[in-house]
This record gives C-alpha cells, sequence and structure tokens, in this order.
C-alpha cells in the first residue's frame, strides 16, 4: 500500500517546520562568538583572538558628529580628532578613552593660584571632562584647591560643573545688580 502525500499540505508543514527551527535556533543562541564557540553569556558580540585585534569603524570627526542620535555607547575611531583614537558615545556628547592624560596628571599640573594655564580646557576634554567651556584659570584653582584632590573622572567633572554653577550665579548677580 502506497501513501498518498496531500502535496499543498506538505509543503506548508515543511515550511512551519523550518521557520520554527530558525525561530528555535535564534532564541537559543543569543550571543554571538568570533573566533569562539562559547561567547559570554553577558556578551552580544564575543570576539576572541591571540593574533588579532578589533578593528572599529574609522572616520573623521565631521563624519562622526553627522551621526544621527548617536546610542549611548556608540563606538568608533575618530582619526583627526586631537588626540585621534576611540570615542564613546555617552548619551550628550563623544567622550575620548585612553587617549587624553589621566586624572593625576591634571591634578598634578593644578596649582592655585592658576600658573601658566596647565591644565589646559582642552586637557580636560581629552581626560573625558565635558562642558569645559569656562574660566580656566577657575578650573585650574579649583582643581588644585579640592580637598581630597579628584582621583576619578566623575570626582573632576563635579569640580568643573561646581566652577561652571559659581560662574552662572555671579553673572546673573551682576546682570540684576546692573542698573541698565
Amino acid at each position: 500500500m502506497k501513501l498518498k502525500i496531500n502535496e499543498p499540505n506538505f509543503k506548508t508543514m515543511k515550511k512551519l517546520f523550518f521557520a520554527a527551527l530558525l525561530a528555535v535556533s535564534t532564541l537559543v543562541s543569543a550571543q554571538t562568538g568570533i573566533g569562539t564557540t562559547t561567547p559570554d553569556a553577558s556578551a552580544a558580540l564575543d570576539v576572541e583572538s591571540t593574533t588579532r585585534g578589533f578593528l572599529p569603524p574609522r572616520m573623521i570627526e565631521v563624519q562622526m558628529n553627522a551621526i544621527t542620535l548617536p546610542a549611548t555607547g556608540l563606538m568608533i575611531y575618530c582619526l583627526d580628532c586631537t588626540p585621534a583614537g576611540l570615542r564613546i558615545y555617552n548619551g550628550a556628547t563623544w567622550a575620548g578613552i585612553g587617549a587624553g592624560p589621566s586624572v593625576e596628571s591634571i591634578v598634578a599640573a593644578s596649582s592655585d593660584p592658576a600658573a601658566g594655564g596647565t591644565p589646559s580646557i582642552a586637557d580636560l576634554t581629552a581626560a573625558g571632562v565635558t562642558d569645559a567651556t569656562g574660566d580656566q584659570t577657575a578650573y585650574e584653582e579649583a582643581i588644585a584647591a579640592a580637598n581630597p584632590a579628584p582621583t576619578t573622572l566623575a570626582e573632576l567633572q563635579e569640580i568643573i560643573d561646581a566652577v561652571n554653577d559659581e560662574a552662572a550665579v555671579a553673572a546673573i548677580v551682576a546682570a540684576s545688580t546692573d542698573p541698565a
């Protein structure tokens, strides 16, 4: 006795089977590994090699700044930034990583009263400080006067923010007492 398979139903079942298989395999392996068959569970992409490095997208600063709505954590290598190097979008700005001066070197270079413009606004920005657009001398003196001295980028950022806040308050007071 020959079993007769209804051709249209068989094709439909075959398609459903492969679609289900694809869906299950996608759910089971949520991580992608390159150079490894066991990607780390905490990583969406795990690249392993003992002979090659990871090469992120490379672009010039104009191209980096033209990225529409960059995701927080997006990483690129900026070819013509000062200094050139890795940049990560922190949700507000592109921050350089590993390329700028350390917090320790900025603290060591600061003095009160300020002497010689060290650290510069460029040094602060290269270290990852944001909104360092005000009075460089006030920044230098505030860093030197901080007790305890800042040891992290977050502590350094707090000092810069406090100087900016003081300058904003002083500008408001000056404007409110100006008879013009």
